[in-house]
């Protein structure tokens, strides 16, 4: 029986944002850790998939093309060496969540922070945030997804922001995974 060598990979990165003052507001996606929970499968999917094991996987690429951790995957199959796969074994694949998008507030005036929160995503694959304001569009720094597949990110709009209605498009890989909207209001001037 042959095996197939697991290659571990240390992902290090640092991800900053900066911002500087202007005569104009300029909005700030700045990175936060979050914890959000993945939510389970709803009953009318098939929780999971088989995976017949080929010859050059590795535990890692076959996390990436499900969109799950490679620990669910040992945990799933009570791998005693994650390191060595024999080639032909089956593994049982967690399905992935649903990609979901949330912004808090859903409402909120001119100068106000908005939590954008995209769960499902590929633990530690790197996405970014588009925000389209009635004048404008922002697209924010990219992020790294929690082992649990969640980002998270806040936006700020300025106290010379446009109101209405702004859309957030979580991207992923260069294309949409997850849209929504928030709204923004007139500030209360303060007397």
């Amino acid at each position: 029986m042959r095996y197939v060598i697991l290659v571990g990979a240390c992902v290090g990165l640092a991800v900053g944002c900066s911002s500087s003052p202007s005569s104009r507001d300029v909005p700030v996606v700045a990175p936060t850790t979050s914890s959000t929970s993945v939510r389970p499968a709803t009953t009318t999917t098939v929780p999971f998939v088989n995976y017949r094991v080929r010859k050059g996987d590795t535990l890692t690429k076959i996390a990436s093309a499900y969109r799950v951790s490679a620990s669910s995957i040992i945990a799933l199959n009570h791998i005693a060496h994650p390191d060595l796969l024999p080639e032909g074994q089956t593994l049982t694949i967690p399905r992935a969540p649903p990609f979901t998008l949330v912004v808090t507030p859903t409402t909120g005036s001119q100068g106000q922070a908005f939590q954008l929160v995209l769960t499902g995503a590929q633990p530690f694959g790197q996405f970014s945030f588009v925000v389209r304001s009635p004048k404008a569009t922002f697209t924010g720094p990219p992020h790294i997804a929690t082992a649990q597949g969640s980002v998270t990110a806040t936006y700020q709009t300025g106290l010379s922001s446009p109101t209405g209605t702004f859309t957030v498009v979580a991207m992923g890989n260069a294309r949409p995974l997850s849209e929504t909207t928030f709204t923004v209001t007139a500030s209360t001037p303060v007397t």
